[in-house]
């Protein structure tokens, strides 16, 4: 659970998807709403294998549900990459915290990406 540091206000949970081929978490803006039907998912965090890499989604549908010759919920919208964020690789040995970089779109006045970023999959 995600809550803002001055008057303690939720602000989202989150919860790891069991039986996925990396880490994989539903984002929620209910403390205990984490069906992905809800209308209170607003997203998703999809780790690679290693952990190295994660990839920050909106609740739009999978590119892989879709047919894009004909599709009758083509009116859904398929989801996009909203940011990223990336690690080095532990050195051997190395307990301490590893460097992170963070990519988000970048927005107009109105929080409106400039660029849509969606998976080829």
């Amino acid at each position: 659970r995600v809550y803002m540091k001055e008057g303690n206000v939720f602000l989202m949970s989150s919860k790891k998807r069991g039986k996925k081929k990396s880490s994989n978490y539903l984002i929620s803006v209910e403390r205990s709403d984490h069906s992905r039907s809800s209308s209170n998912i607003i997203g998703k965090l999809r780790s690679n294998f290693l952990g190295t890499e994660y990839t920050i989604y909106d609740a739009g549908r999978n590119p892989r549900d879709t047919d894009p010759f004909f599709d009758e919920k083509n009116d859904d919208t398929v989801r996009s990459e909203l940011g990223a964020v990336l690690y080095s690789s532990k050195i051997i040995g190395n307990t301490g915290p590893r460097k992170m970089k963070v990519c988000i779109n970048k927005t107009d006045a109105e929080g409106k990406s400039l660029k849509q970023w969606q998976p080829a999959h």
